[in-house]
């Protein structure tokens, strides 16, 4: 009973309210006995993950092909390259523009079919656009050489004839023919499409354009008239999609 009596002191008298539990004690004791739902019905809803949408990425354009050891452009002089002088400064507009060209006489044509065919083996999916084109005995021998080309799988883009003598042979492999000639100077002739799509062969008689009717407009200063030298260099910027 002693020992009662010490540890009484601890406890509240008679009569005396009952002590309030510590604050403490009931935060505690309200949290532990709300129900789960309320702390989840508060908790902000997630949004599910939206997914970007991809922008598809454009193909790539791969710059103008250049040739290494062949050219872009071939350019044929006529007879003994005398008269077709038309073809030095069609050259030197196309060398101001970073265009590769290689000037030949007509009888050159043959000389060059093993260049080309070996520059487009050696890069069959890089393959560079090709332009031919010639003057008089030069304008055949571009006839020529597009038609061996075409023998050998080589595609040409455009071929350029100015009065040649001769209407053919055609290349069905050649995607365009522009022949400009003079159809009343008894040298020079209108190309023959036979075989191959007419489509892709345009005869251009001088003699349907007063500009080109003149008296100083021949078979020899065909190649060098102004007009015809834009003409030309327009379709070969084109050809080479300059």
């Amino acid at each position: 009973m002693a020992l009662a009596l010490i540890a009484g002191p601890s406890f509240a008298a008679a009569g005396d309210p009952p002590a309030a539990a510590p604050a403490s004690v009931i935060t505690t004791a309200s949290a532990a006995q709300a129900p789960a739902a309320t702390s989840l019905a508060q908790a902000p809803a997630k949004k599910p993950a939206q997914t970007a949408a991809k922008t598809p990425k454009k193909p790539k354009v791969a710059p103008d092909a250049q040739p290494t050891k062949a050219a872009s452009v071939y350019l044929f002089r006529g007879f003994m390259g005398v008269f077709s002088l038309g073809m030095d400064e069609l050259q030197t507009k196309l060398n101001a523009q970073g265009v590769k060209t290689k000037l030949l006489p007509h009888t050159g044509w043959a000389g060059v079919v093993n260049e080309i065919v070996a520059e487009a083996k050696s890069r069959p999916k890089g393959r560079y656009p090709i332009v031919i084109v010639g003057h008089s005995l030069g304008a055949n021998a571009a006839l020529m050489l597009a038609y061996r080309l075409g023998e050998q799988g080589v595609p040409v883009n455009l071929v350029i004839t100015i009065d040649p003598t001769v209407p053919r042979p055609v290349s069905p492999t050649v995607g365009r023919y522009f022949n400009i000639y003079q159809a009343n100077n008894g040298i020079g002739v209108a190309i023959d499409p036979a075989g191959i799509s007419p489509k892709r062969v345009e005869n251009y008689n001088t003699w349907d354009h007063a500009n080109l009717t003149k008296p100083d407009v021949t078979h020899f200063t065909l190649d060098k008239n102004n007009d015809i030298q834009k003409q030309m260099y327009t379709l070969i910027m084109q050809a080479l999609k300059r």
